[in-house]
């Protein structure tokens, strides 16, 4: 007998809620032939929505009642937890620092498409939530205007919660990606969520030394700080303002470095397509991060610099000066991503990971939320900043 899972979702309507649907569309059948039936709800009151054996529920569903309903999102997942059982909760924000807590004691798994290696950190303040922007803060007292207030998270049991789903990386990010992602919207082609597999071969001539086209304008100085300085310290050898998408990703294709520093988050867009470019991912060092598929390994699939920038330089002449070595590098880097995409493997790739979430969670055997831990004040937390409320509609 199949396994009725019931998604309820905001939609494709940000990056996070892309790369959460894009590879559950495109192997619902696969999965359906591993007994995993799939269906998606965008109502929490849609009628049937807890008629399955488990429930998985987007972060951005309620991500404009945090602070003004909290109680009506505690009412929803108290109801989910008690009519269903177990319940994923997928957190699409971008920063791997950032939790919802007031989810923590109403879900068996709460699954994020990046989390910080070491899970004892979210028992401790960072500044901004993030490690970087804690980093930032300590090393170089930068302070942020419209500070976001710290969480720590030190009960082991919901620690144990915590687990890695699958990042961004696994939609279209092809130049005509954009446009077959709203055609499907309308037509509904299982076709138009076949990523391009058209990858641009690293050996290829490369008449431009870097790209770095980035924005620098954020609200909180933290977050800011990297790219400000990037953009000092290259004056007058690149340039960063914005251009068309399609001078981008020909830019893209002829550079031999591409500069993908961090924003709200650590994992960024540009990373895959820079990979499906074939140049060098120039990359802050993310050996702090755990994600899925593992694209991110220094001097194998990406160079890294450190989150100071006092290397920056270096590694940029490094990579331009041993062009055999840094070949490679990009090599890797574009076969790696190809093969979580659309190798042969990517299907069963895929297929067996979200598997392993479901079956982890019907057989989770954490215990239910206490009378402290399931209180309504925790659901009072402030939203993350990287993306706007949802709208209706898939």
């Amino acid at each position: 007998m199949a396994t009725r899972i019931h998604l309820l979702t905001a939609g494709c309507l940000t990056p996070g809620g892309r790369g959460l649907l894009f590879p559950l569309l495109r192997y619902r059948s696969a999965l359906r032939e591993r007994g995993l039936d799939l269906q998606f709800f965008f109502d929490p009151a849609a009628p049937g929505l807890t008629d399955c054996d488990l429930l998985a529920v987007d972060s951005k569903v309620h991500r404009s009642l945090w602070i003004t309903d909290a109680e009506r999102v505690r009412a929803d997942f108290e109801g989910f937890q008690a009519r269903v059982g177990p319940v994923i909760f997928f957190d699409t924000g971008d920063s791997s620092g950032w939790l919802v807590e007031g989810v923590l004691p109403w879900v068996r798994l709460y699954c994020k498409n990046h989390l910080l290696r070491d899970r004892t950190l979210y028992g401790r303040s960072l500044y901004g939530n993030r490690l970087f922007t804690d980093h930032y803060h300590r090393r170089h007292g930068l302070t942020d205007h419209q500070p976001e207030p710290s969480q720590v998270i030190d009960n082991p049991h919901w620690l144990a919660k915590l687990w890695v789903s699958w990042h961004s990386g696994l939609c279209d990010y092809s130049r005509w990606g954009p446009l077959k992602r709203r055609l499907y919207r309308h037509l509904g082609w299982s076709a138009l969520l076949q990523p391009s597999d058209d990858c641009h071969p690293p050996d290829a001539p490369r008449p431009l030394e870097m790209s770095c086209r980035i924005n620098t304008r954020y609200q909180r100085e933290t977050i800011a700080w990297q790219r400000q300085q990037m953009v000092r310290i290259l004056a007058g050898r690149v340039a960063s303002r914005p251009v068309s998408r399609a001078a981008y990703l020909r830019e893209l294709r002829q550079a031999r470095l591409v500069i993908s520093p961090f924003g709200w988050g650590e994992v960024a867009l540009r990373d895959f397509e820079t990979f499906l470019a074939g140049a060098v991912l120039l990359k802050p060092d993310m050996s702090h991060l755990e994600t899925w598929p593992p694209l991110y390994e220094d001097g194998v699939t990406l160079v890294a610099h450190r989150w100071d920038l006092d290397d920056l330089e270096e590694r940029i002449a490094d990579i331009l000066t041993r062009r055999d070595h840094h070949l490679e590098i990009a090599r890797a880097g574009q076969e790696r991503y190809c093969s979580y995409l659309f190798g042969p493997g990517a299907r069963d790739r895929f297929c067996a990971r979200f598997q392993g979430l479901v079956t982890e969670a019907l057989t989770s055997l954490l215990p239910p939320p206490s009378t402290d831990e399931s209180r309504s004040e925790i659901f009072t937390v402030t939203p993350a900043a990287d993306a706007p409320p949802p709208r209706s509609g898939p």
